[in-house]
């Protein structure tokens, strides 16, 4: 969700300015695409910093607020893995081939032109599948895929609370939209906000 402003003259003569959470395709695309799904940003901050500090003085909560964060962490390098898997066995297949070709050759099952080119047929296709084991490899080093520790999550919410309280409001915003990766609203009220701490917001808070 992306924030966005709404002024409305009163009758006065003055302006007021409502701050709202509205759905990031919506404010792109339109309603074409998906509604605004609209959260007062005030109720949604107050919503947020409520079980932030429920968190940090219940475990169990914060229990599950780590595995959250963890299991989300993990449903984003799957497709990864899985693509890194499914290359991996298809160059050990171009392997295979390869050492049959050499063995059909010695035993004179193929001319020497005929091995060449399929050869450099193999070739070809290994190393385009190479280059695209490499950046699946450093896509998954760079998303990060080790699991955050509880303690660390703690450090990061107990410090996070800390700066919120001390920030002036702009501030606050600013690292309420760091840290704040969703909010989900059913029926018009906020029921769920999700968070994201990876490696670059670790790095953040725990310098």
């Amino acid at each position: 969700m992306v924030a966005h402003r709404n002024k409305k003259k009163r009758a006065d003569g003055s302006v007021v300015i409502r701050r709202y959470y509205v759905c990031g395709s919506f404010h792109t695309k339109g309603s074409a695409v998906c509604k605004s799904n609209g959260a007062n940003a005030d109720h949604a901050e107050m919503f947020f910093t409520d079980r932030l500090r429920s968190a940090l003085t219940k475990p169990s909560i914060l229990r599950d607020v780590a595995g959250k964060i963890n299991e989300k962490r993990s449903a984003g390098t799957k497709p990864l893995e899985l693509g890194l898997k499914s290359v991996e066995k298809t160059l050990d297949g171009l392997k295979a081939k390869q050492a049959k070709l050499y063995s059909l050759f010695e035993e004179d099952g193929i001319d020497k032109d005929a091995l060449m080119t399929r050869l450099n047929e193999l070739k070809e296709q290994f190393d385009r599948l190479s280059s695209r084991r490499a950046e699946l490899s450093f896509k998954l080093d760079g998303h990060g895929t080790a699991p955050v520790p509880l303690v660390v999550v703690k450090a990061i919410l107990s410090y996070f609370d800390r700066l919120l309280d001390s920030s002036p409001p702009d501030r606050q915003k600013a690292l309420l939209h760091l840290l704040i990766r969703r909010i989900t609203v059913d029926r018009g009220k906020i029921d769920k906000i999700g968070l994201q701490i990876d490696e670059r917001i670790q790095q953040s808070f725990l310098r």
